[in-house]
């Protein structure tokens, strides 16, 4: 691992630089990028749709139809940092290595601390959020009111409120390894580290946060309404009663996600480049272990 060779240049970038870094980042490892994605959303879209079952078979006119949309964009908002955990970490490696092997990558998921789980899945309203769907009546969407009109949205909103202020958990805990009860006194307490990088820079995250909102909708309707005009060209839905929409919008709302993700590791590494001087602390380890080495 070369410290000093980075497969991105380590200096500052405005917000509309960090959009085009994530595509020219995506474009050039699409391929392990995708396959994690996978790996990271189809536990969650599998439970997603087995919550939404009688309402993911819509037929086109039918008006439950805005219910599963909505429901399923909650639910993979409320999921979306938790299940692209693993191209965080594959970023993580692709920093120093270049081309990290997207299994080994995958492998490392297992080891995941029970810290992560507690803060997303808890903490950020994961968890919850599953259970009030459950609680919904899904064969009677009239008679959803109040759970799905405030409960679910505000749980979801609460998560969110987290991630606005506090986006790089995952990072922290993923590749700074970061604990949360230092056992020596030379380590950084996970509230401690957190406060750091998150603090002095909160407004400056909230803004970043707000635009990649902005991004992330138009970007999720410009995929499913793809996937709808593909179908309707190929006629895939000719012999049903029902559409595929629905199953569009959950892989819409996931390759976003994705995206999204990739845009917040460049969020992490500029934020630590601007208040740590990254650059320079790269360098002087670089150096280091060049003279260890000779």
């Amino acid at each position: 691992m070369k410290l000093d060779q980075t497969f991105i240049s380590i200096r500052k970038r405005s917000v509309s630089e960090l959009f085009d870094l994530a595509l020219t980042v995506v474009r050039s490892h699409w391929r392990s990028l995708l396959i994690l994605l996978v790996l990271g959303s189809v536990p969650w879209i599998l439970l997603d749709v087995f919550l939404l079952w009688p309402l993911m078979h819509f037929g086109p006119g039918d008006p439950s139809r805005w219910a599963c949309s909505w429901l399923m964009m909650l639910l993979v908002v409320s999921q979306a940092q938790y299940g692209t955990s693993l191209i965080t970490l594959y970023l993580g490696e692709a920093m120093f290595i270049g081309q990290p092997n997207w299994k080994q990558v995958a492998r490392e998921a297992l080891k995941i601390s029970p810290l992560f789980v507690w803060l997303h899945g808890c903490l950020r309203m994961v968890f919850p959020v599953i259970f009030l769907t459950w609680l919904l009546d899904i064969e009677h969407p009239s008679d959803f009111g109040v759970l799905m009109g405030l409960f679910i949205p505000a749980s979801v909103a609460l998560g969110l409120a987290f991630r606005a202020f506090r986006p790089f958990v995952s990072e922290m805990i993923l590749l700074e390894k970061t604990p949360w009860r230092p056992k020596a006194s030379s380590e950084v307490s996970f509230a401690r580290r957190s406060k750091a990088l998150h603090s002095y820079a909160s407004s400056e995250l909230f803004g970043r946060f707000v635009l990649s909102c902005l991004f992330a909708a138009p970007l999720a309707i410009s995929f499913q309404s793809l996937f709808v005009q593909v179908d309707s060209l190929m006629n895939i839905s000719a012999g049903y009663e029902w559409t595929l929409a629905g199953y569009y919008w959950v892989v819409a709302l996931w390759l976003t996600a994705g995206f999204v993700a990739v845009f917040r590791f460049l969020s992490y590494i500029d934020i630590r480049i601007r208040q740590e001087g990254w650059a320079i602390e790269l360098k002087m380890r670089a150096e280091g272990q060049k003279l260890a080495m000779s």
